[in-house]
């Protein structure tokens, strides 16, 4: 008799374990896949090893700027790939000894419903095993999404899975979808030398970003070549003269890209991993898994996580939703309820934000303060030679309460956490302000933004008032 079952290894479902068996709880784990799931072995991890060694590239094509004379530089993709593989490998094999260290049963298998209070495991081989137990966690996250185009079936025409392993940058690339996926692989492979075309089906590409800093990051990235075709519905995919041909309405009429290859990153959609949830009595829809800010799901001693529920689909928010769900578990009354939650783009540059957007503090009727500061200002950027883009910081303007923060630049990912904290905390823009920032470093691109809130960053000229 277990007390938890955990459906899914993924960073919602191996952290649930890894925490549920440090606090004492019996605790299985079913997986039918590798352990880390999309985000360890098709996702994040692997994505990021691409997307770093794109960014080093950019850098060796500056160095000549720093002294550096450098000669034969080449491309071993071959060699990239193992790197990915010894990543991704390691992280896995690191999961794994974590459950183990926590006493979590791995069963590799696939889950299906048996009775209330038992999962059924399914082995390749036929066998199957009936875990009895007190509460069941499902994290079995999503799946990419097809969208209803012809010509999805060509050969050239791949998913994400596909574009993080290819044999070689393509000459050329069409992507379909201008969300985080889509914009991160077309920011990559054009680093790598591959002409890239993305057509967004909305106005914009990273809807779901601060408006102002994606008419910052667009031009950046068609000086490195990437052409954009926003407001473009697709009617079709064909052979090409390049391979394939992608067809696409605007306002204006009807055009075509052609590519060697095409990528569909029109999204993710909940995928319940097999499981019947109407015979279970999980109240579900198209969006995935219906849960409370508890993660209780409509079925007793049921909770549900991460990508399945429909929710933001961040690894992030997988792993934290799961230490809500385990605490419920314990007897506690912990939820879900953040005012931030970071979400990343890594384009070249890089794009981070959480809370609110300018245009989202708006549309709540907020009286809005705004501050921005540009790297090109900051001391650190400049000695990177890394001055695209700004922090921006969005604030209640009576209370100076910060609600948003987004940032379009050198290392945004690691510099959004500690606007997260601070909305977090319910700080204000001048307790940022006036926490002691180390010089010469990023981070004081945010203190100078928090400085511009209710006054002028430090070391920004403005023309005097007269």
């Amino acid at each position: 008799m277990f007390d938890l079952v955990i459906i899914g290894g993924g960073p919602g479902g191996y952290v649930a374990g890894i925490y549920a068996g440090q606090r004492g709880l019996r605790t299985a784990l079913v997986e039918n896949g590798p352990l880390g799931g999309t985000c360890l072995n098709v996702g994040c991890i692997p994505t990021k090893v691409l997307v770093e060694a794109a960014r080093r590239r950019l850098e060796l094509e500056e160095a000549a700027g720093y002294g550096l004379r450098l000669a034969g530089v080449e491309l071993d993709w071959a060699a990239l790939l193992e790197r990915q593989e010894k990543v991704v490998a390691q992280l896995t094999a690191g999961v794994s000894q974590l459950l183990q260290g926590a006493g979590v049963q791995v069963f590799r298998g696939t889950a299906r419903w048996r009775s209330p209070g038992e999962v059924e495991v399914g082995y390749p081989d036929g066998r199957t095993e009936r875990l009895a137990t007190s509460h069941v966690v499902i994290a079995t996250g999503a799946r990419t999404q097809r969208p209803p185009i012809e010509g999805l079936d060509l050969p050239g025409v791949i998913t994400s899975d596909q574009a993080i392993r290819l044999s070689s940058p393509p000459r050329s690339m069409a992507v379909i979808g201008g969300g985080v996926i889509g914009m991160e692989l077309a920011s990559l492979y054009a680093a790598f030398g591959t002409r890239v075309s993305v057509i967004e089906l909305l106005p914009r590409v990273l809807p779901t970003v601060d408006e102002e800093l994606v008419r910052r990051l667009v031009p950046a990235l068609r000086r490195r070549g990437l052409e954009f075709h926003t407001g473009a519905r697709v009617t079709g995919i064909a052979p090409g003269p390049q391979g394939l041909q992608v067809s696409f309405t605007q306002e204006e009429g009807e055009h075509g890209v052609d590519a060697e290859c095409i990528l569909i990153a029109t999204g993710r959609v909940a995928d319940p991993g097999g499981l019947d949830l109407a015979a279970a009595g999980i109240a579900h829809s198209g969006r995935g898994i219906a849960v409370g800010p508890d993660m209780r799901t409509s079925a007793p001693g049921v909770f549900a996580i991460g990508d399945v529920t429909g929710g933001p689909q961040l690894a992030h928010v997988a792993s934290a939703q799961a230490l809500v769900a385990v605490d419920n578990i314990l007897g506690g009354q912990r939820r879900f309820e953040p005012r931030a939650i970071p979400s990343v783009a890594f384009t070249l540059p890089e794009v981070a934000g959480a809370g609110l957007t300018e245009e989202g503090a708006r549309e709540r009727g907020m009286d809005v303060a705004l501050a921005r500061f540009p790297f090109s200002a900051n001391g650190k950027a400049l000695t990177q030679n890394a001055v695209e883009g700004l922090v921006k910081l969005v604030a209640e303007r009576t209370s100076g309460q910060l609600v948003g923060i987004h940032i379009l630049g050198p290392h945004a990912s690691d510099l959004v956490a500690e606007g997260v904290l601070a909305i977090e905390q319910g700080l204000t823009a001048e307790a940022v302000a006036r926490t002691i920032h180390a010089h010469p470093t990023l981070p004081e691109a945010v203190m100078e933004a928090a400085h511009g809130v209710h006054g002028q960053p430090i070391h920004l000229l403005r023309p005097r008032r007269a």
